[in-house]
């Protein structure tokens, strides 16, 4: 049986990978909550089989649409829909 922490640290090695590579950032783990104050986006991901589980990212709105830029390698959000934005954060979910 593979135990929580593996599972862990596995998905927070995938999100460091992607951050990494895709969005020139970085992801460090938390052992609290953390409030986010106005607009939220969540991405999430939940899978079956032998391993069940689910990933879910959450940010704020600034977060999400410096995301977004750096996946679509753009300087700025401005400009960006929130349908780009919701797609770009939904990707990085996909490949974590």
């Amino acid at each position: 049986m593979i135990e929580q922490v593996c599972i862990n640290t596995a998905l927070l090695e995938g999100a460091q990978e992607v951050f990494t590579t895709m969005i020139s950032g970085n992801v460090e783990p938390c052992d609290s909550h953390q409030d986010i104050e106005g607009d939220a986006f969540l991405g999430s991901i939940t899978f079956k089989g032998g391993l069940e589980g689910c990933l879910a990212l959450c940010c704020g709105e600034e977060c999400a649409k410096t995301i977004a830029a750096k996946m679509l390698a753009m300087d700025s959000s401005d400009g960006l829909s929130e349908e780009e934005v919701c797609d770009a954060f939904g990707e990085v979910t996909n490949m974590i």
